[in-house]
């Protein structure tokens, strides 16, 4: 029989009273480590410092900050918005975890403030590191620092001491935060714990303020801030030439104050509508004018005589010597004709045509002189 076959075999043996028994006769020893687990797990329960937790959530908005076309890419090229967000999130954890938000928030808050003892447990932590590092430095490491300090004295001190201090309260950040990204979910949260309830609080805060301006950093384009500082600068120039020419305008037109101006223009108004109305006015009355007139015009002549006078007609005259020569020589003929003699009536009937010939022109006839109509 071998030993796994004996304890086996003991140990099947124990029955309940077997163990009742056992305790009974080590009951004050039972008792006494009992008392002493108790004890010394209260103790450690009511000195031991209270955890606090602060948290906060970002929300990953898909903006103009997220998707930014490169100023040196073509114009006409477009930018894919299909791709899936969780990278973007990721990114987002990412530079929320970084070393330069943690920096930014130890500046924030202060070194100073992160790494001050608030329990008994720090500063029972702060005298163990201390006595460490003084137990690491040895006098000659010492001596070579003096006489280093000694050789470089042109070279520019270093802060070494908050440097250190700085270190520390960024590893204290980095230990006390914790970044979280749920699945398929936009949104990150970032929680601190601390022994001090405002200063996780002001880590948080300080962490959503920061990531803004990092944010606001890194999505911005070169030269952005300058030209639109310089865009600001020159419309606060421009207003304050405009507010300084309406200065003087206003002590130009003797302007007092607003109601003033505003009771002259008005005034000013009212002169404007009845002059306005009176032109109106005038200028109806003399269209109606014109239209009388130029139809009074169309009734008019144009030239109109102005001198009249009786001239000799010589064609009247020639024709009256001529008719007087056939008389006479008709006369003779008719004298030695009868009166029943057809001839006689030939030369009768042509004496008495001519004579109507001449007697129809006329002695004088009118010249008359014409002129452009004064009207």
């Amino acid at each position: 029989m071998d030993a796994k076959d004996f304890q086996a075999e003991s140990w099947a043996t124990v029955t309940p009273a077997d163990l009742l028994r056992s305790i009974t006769c080590h009951l004050p020893s039972v008792l006494t480590t009992t008392l002493c687990v108790m004890l010394v797990v209260s103790c450690m329960l009511l000195a031991w410092p209270n955890q606090y937790a602060s948290d906060g959530l970002f929300y990953a908005r898909l903006g103009r900050g997220a998707v930014a076309m490169d100023p040196t890419t073509e114009p006409g090229r477009s930018v894919s918005l299909q791709e899936s967000r969780t990278s973007e999130v990721m990114s987002i954890s990412q530079m929320l975890n970084s070393r330069e938000i943690m920096d930014r928030v130890v500046r924030s808050v202060g070194a100073d403030e992160i790494n001050r003892p608030r329990n008994w447990v720090e500063h029972a932590s702060c005298i163990f590191t201390k006595t460490t590092s003084d137990k690491r430095s040895s006098p000659k490491s010492a001596s070579v620092d003096t006489s280093g300090s000694a050789d470089n004295s042109d070279s520019p001190s270093i802060d070494v001491a908050g440097q250190l201090a700085h270190e520390e309260a960024v590893e204290r950040v980095f230990e006390s935060l914790t970044i979280g990204v749920p699945k398929d979910s936009y949104t990150i949260s970032v929680l601190a714990k601390g022994s001090d309830p405002m200063l996780v609080q002001k880590i948080v805060q300080a962490i959503m303020d920061e990531y803004g301006s990092l944010h606001v950093a890194a999505h911005q384009s070169t030269g952005a801030l300058d030209f639109f500082e310089k865009q600001c600068q020159q419309s606060r120039d421009d207003a304050l030439g405009a507010v300084t020419d309406l200065q003087k305008a206003r002590e130009q037109m003797g302007w007092m104050s607003t109601k003033s101006a505003e009771k002259l223009l008005q005034e000013r108004m009212v002169e404007l509508e009845l002059s306005l109305d009176q032109a109106e006015s005038n200028l109806a009355d003399a269209e109606s004018r014109t239209k009388a007139l130029e139809r009074r015009l169309t009734g008019i002549e144009p030239w109109v005589p102005m001198e009249t006078m009786q001239v000799a007609n010589e064609a009247a005259d020639l024709m009256r010597s001529q008719l007087y020569e056939a008389q006479l020589e008709n006369g003779e003929k008719l004298a030695k004709l009868t009166s029943s003699h057809p001839r006689y009536k030939l030369l009768q009937k042509k004496i008495n045509s001519g004579t109507q010939i001449v007697d129809s022109v006329g002695k004088d006839r009118e010249q008359s002189t014409k002129a452009i109509n004064p009207v």
